[in-house]
């Protein structure tokens, strides 16, 4: 796909939804009210399992036709197999697989990637994975949205789109007299026919050329947030190095501080927007030493704040905070901004599900800079530039917090 494609297909998508044919109210649906239709693990892995996983009926029998079906239509039924079960994010010395399915003795492996790349040869792994407990390694199944082929191993390539529906509306006529399954179930099925294109391809009015393109853009969409959420780690990390042992300012210390948050903000950071926000952390100290539960916070939200809070510690972990919103913090920190947003790489976001492109313009050439990720760097010599600006700001809040006297003009 060209970028000039890639533009327009957006261009398509945000028209449609300014037109009237875009009626939320003949739309709602609860996982796009949750703004999870993308959402992998906390989403689809978690809707799939709970609607796949055997249950006790009431009378202490196991029920697990649902994941029956299941097998029978992805081509991997075993009839006469007296026990089935499904277990989710199983950890295995090759990795994490998102299901592996158990017919008596024999295990299955099912990846599932939205809009994710296949991680390095990690279908293959599972194969061994299967060769080692003794099961076919041809037993690994590669589930996308609409039949994008796995890369390594002897993986079989199933869908959303066909095999999952198809599983789908054969257990909800299962269940027929369970009305909210049945309900939820078919939620599940318009987002499947969102992601696929199905739900755009119209005879009158086609958005996209084909539910190819639509699948295409969201793979691009998703590399994009990968590359992203590697330059914030990239810079985090820099501005960790440029920092060193922390800030001082007349005897009051800023010690780096274990905050647990920080790395899982950063990953998280392009797929929750307004939700996760990475930060540094430093225990603060008095020239005799002593801490009194103040922390230094350099932290991004859509800009970059920094500030000192009261933080207590709960079973050893900082809590969670939001830098600007504190009331030792209200200094916004403008030096800092201003460096941080000419960086141009906070909160690009591209939903082409829900029809919106945030923070990307042909203008930005920022497609082509996805496409080859190796190019992008974070540039070392404005890192230190905020590095510098952070510790001005640590000066100034410490006069303010501690109601310290003007400095000597030597400082």
């Amino acid at each position: 796909m060209d970028e000039r494609l890639f533009y327009d297909l957006i261009a398509r998508a945000q028209k449609y939804r300014r037109e009237h044919k875009f009626r939320p109210l003949d739309d709602i649906n609860l996982f796009s009210i949750l703004n999870m239709e993308n959402r992998e693990c906390a989403a689809h892995s978690a809707f799939l399992y709970y609607i796949l996983k055997p249950f006790e009926d009431g009378e202490g029998k196991t029920d697990d036709e649902n994941l029956r079906i299941f097998m029978r239509e992805i081509g991997a039924e075993r009839e006469n197999a007296a026990r089935m079960d499904i277990r989710r994010e199983v950890r295995t010395k090759y990795g994490r697989p998102d299901f592996i399915v158990t017919a008596d003795g024999e295990q299955f492996v099912i990846e599932l990637k939205i809009w994710a790349d296949e991680q390095d040869k990690q279908l293959e792994r599972y194969g061994n994975y299967l060769g080692d407990e003794g099961s076919d390694r041809g037993n690994v199944y590669f589930l996308t949205p609409d039949k994008r082929k796995s890369g390594t191993g002897d993986s079989k390539n199933i869908t959303l789109k066909k095999e999952v529906k198809s599983a789908l509306g054969k257990i909800a006529a299962l269940r027929r007299d369970k009305s909210d399954y049945c309900a939820i179930i078919g939620q599940y099925i318009k987002i499947i026919d969102k992601l696929t294109g199905v739900a755009f391809m119209r005879e009158d009015d086609e958005i996209f050329g084909s539910a190819e393109e639509l699948v295409a853009v969201n793979i691009l969409a998703e590399r994009q947030r990968q590359t992203l959420t590697n330059l914030m780690r990239d810079f985090f990390n820099g501005l960790k190095e440029e920092l060193g042992q922390g800030p001082e300012y007349r005897g009051f210390k800023a010690t780096p501080a274990d905050y647990p948050y920080g790395e899982k903000s950063i990953e998280s950071y392009y797929k929750e927007k307004g939700r996760s926000y990475p930060a540094l952390a430093f225990e603060i100290s008095d020239p005799q030493g002593q801490s009194d539960g103040l922390y230094f916070f350099v932290e991004v939200e859509n800009n970059l704040y920094a500030g000192i809070t009261p933080r207590r510690s709960v079973e050893g972990n900082l809590q969670t905070v939001h830098a600007k919103q504190d009331k030792y913090s209200a200094l916004r920190g403008d030096k800092v901004t201003d460096v941080f947003l000419d960086w141009a790489y906070v909160k690009p976001d591209i939903n082409t599900v829900n029809f919106t492109v945030e923070g990307i313009s042909e203008e930005s050439s920022f497609l082509k800079q996805i496409l080859e990720p190796g190019t992008l760097r974070v540039d070392r010599a404005k890192i230190a530039k905020i590095a510098e600006c952070v510790r001005e700001i640590y000066a100034e809040q410490c006069e303010r917090v501690f109601k310290l006297p003007p400095a000597p003009a030597n400082l």
